[in-house]
């Protein structure tokens, strides 16, 4: 939940406290991971004892509850020994998703001024920042939810020598301690000041791009496992040294990746696919694997094949995961949006339908109520048993593909796709992050299942009932780059039994492909192979509407 000063209700503010001296002059309203309220922060000046400001931490008790006032929030600020989540918790999780870097700043309404800096530049990156500002680091915990998933953490300092510095380097510190995976750094915005400046001051005469500059410039903070370990293992001695045998130069020769070639694309699509490689500048690997994934995804449950002649009981569906990982700026988002732009023709076109069949269904409605308002009897109980079954059965939007989706509604989806779904992510990264959350461990297990393509699943929910999926298929694409994905390789191969990365979720990603470099640039501007295209779309549409029994295909029973 984004809560903004001025739209927080009057009845979640009080503007002033008993005795008239100290005013709250803002109020911020901090929620949990599930969007749930859990904290009313109120910033009063003055101070206590002459301090220029001071925070008070009411938490969110219930409407109705002992000791909390009407809004909920308790009548008098305590702690109790709680630790509070960052600003902005639900929002910075989904914007962290993007790119995988938070900013931490002193302060929410920094917080706000640094977020809407980057938006101007078009950019999307999580801001936030701890409660009380530099004031209180005890209750900062670097274990929590909201640095799951992540890659960078930077931590902006106050150019304060008493609070903003000292407090800045505590928290990165612990943050790399708990986290050592995580780039953390610390930027000094004015490291020859010591007056209080902040990020605000600075955005006066600078901009968001110039901020990187300073975060690419600024060292990593190094976690105090790494840094003892180190120091546990010692210089070597010189008895040790002495088995090694003498040392040689490495070779900075590394074998290339071979290219994919075009013989293994498939026919119909390869004129397609080598005409657009060549004019976006890229490998055909990043244009091939997505259009692949997308063959496989419009085919989906409606064929298997059984690999065995007699076993009856292996059936595997064409249900393909594929994945391109590449640096930035590498063109991955526009080679697979160039390959799933027929999908969403598609798609429109089964928009285009269900506004039909909705318009066909409201004019059957209509004219069931007509025929009941004058009929009596048992033929109107009839007529209205009819339009109760209609009203039950809407008509329903077909889909192919699907960006981000809870488990429910997944369900739903593929209650009326029984063909299966793909989805489509720009960044993996925020897709396999998200199964790190707290509340989505059973998200990774749907996910690993929905591979197969060949079974059910039920989920079970307080307040939504049950839902059983009898055709559980999700194909997945999308882009990822070599260092975000360094993780989850560690992970995938690790032989801890409790490390949930070693269950085969990355090893299910069969197309996934790391092009060895892009090729040299060559400026192409030239109109697409129309001809090459069309017959690629021709192909697709045909797999959009096999019917497997039309080449002789047994259905089970």
């Amino acid at each position: 939940m984004n809560v903004r000063k001025s739209v927080i209700p009057e009845s979640l503010i009080s503007r002033a406290v008993p005795g008239g001296r100290q005013v709250v002059v803002a109020s911020f309203v901090y929620t949990d991971e599930n969007r749930k309220r859990a904290w009313l922060v109120k910033r009063i000046e003055p101070g206590d004892d002459g301090a220029a400001k001071k925070f008070n931490p009411h938490r969110f008790l219930g409407i109705g509850a002992h000791d909390a006032a009407p809004n909920g929030f308790a009548k008098k600020p305590r702690l109790d020994g709680h630790i509070m989540p960052l600003y902005r918790l639900p929002t910075l999780l989904l914007e962290a998703q993007n790119n995988g870097t938070a900013y931490l700043v002193e302060g929410e309404g920094k917080a706000k001024k640094l977020r809407a800096a980057f938006q101007r530049a078009g950019i999307i990156v999580a801001v936030t920042t701890p409660a009380f500002g530099a004031q209180n680091h005890r209750h900062f915990d670097p274990h929590v939810v909201q640095f799951a998933g992540l890659a960078e953490v930077i931590v902006l300092a106050d150019s304060s020598d008493k609070a903003g510095r000292p407090a800045a380097e505590r928290r990165s510190q612990l943050i790399a301690d708990a986290h050592p995976l995580i780039n953390v750094k610390v930027v000094d915005l004015f490291p020859d000041r010591d007056d209080d400046s902040d990020i605000a001051d600075w955005l006066k005469d600078h901009d968001v791009r110039e901020l990187r500059a300073l975060v690419d410039a600024a060292p990593r903070v190094i976690g105090r496992a790494i840094t003892e370990t180190v120091h546990t293992l010692g210089p070597m001695r010189s008895s040790e040294a002495q088995l090694w045998p003498e040392f040689k130069e490495l070779s900075d020769v590394i074998n290339p990746a071979p290219r994919m070639s075009g013989k293994l694309v498939p026919e119909p699509l390869r004129a397609w696919c080598v005409d657009t490689t060549e004019r976006m500048n890229v490998n055909l690997e990043m244009v091939a694997v997505p259009a692949i994934v997308v063959a496989g995804t419009l085919l989906g449950r409606s064929i298997g094949i059984r690999p065995k002649r007699h076993d009856d009981e292996w059936l595997v569906v064409p249900n393909l995961w594929g994945g391109i990982v590449a640096p930035p700026a590498t063109m991955k988002s526009p080679a697979i949006a160039a390959v799933v732009r027929h999908l969403r023709d598609i798609e429109a076109r089964y928009r285009d339908e269900h506004e039909n069949a909705m318009s066909i269904h409201e004019t059957m409605k209509a004219d069931l109520n007509a025929e009941i308002e004058e009929l009596q009897g048992a033929d109107r109980r009839e007529k209205r048993r009819e339009l109760d079954e209609l009203t039950r059965r809407p008509p329903v939007c077909r889909r192919i593909s699907t960006s981000d989706t809870t488990p429910e509604k997944l369900g739903d989806l593929l209650q009326y796709n029984p063909r299966g779904l793909l989805l489509i992510r720009d960044e993996l990264m925020g897709w396999l992050a998200s199964f790190d959350r707290a509340g989505h461990e059973g998200e990774r297990q749907l996910y690993l299942e929905a591979w197969n393509g060949n079974g059910g699943y039920a989920v079970d929910r307080m307040g939504r009932g049950s839902i059983y999926i009898p055709a559980l298929c999700v194909s997945v694409l999308g882009g990822i780059q070599p260092s975000k994905l360094a993780a989850y390789v560690r992970e995938a191969h690790g032989d801890d039994p409790g490390n949930n990365g070693a269950d085969g979720l990355l090893q299910r990603f069969q197309l996934l492909v790391w092009p060895d470099e892009q090729p040299e640039f060559v400026n192409v501007d030239r109109r697409s192979d129309e001809e090459a295209r069309a017959r690629a779309f021709a192909a697709f549409d045909r797999l959009e509407q096999f019917d497997s029994t039309q080449i002789g295909a047994i259905r089970d029973d």
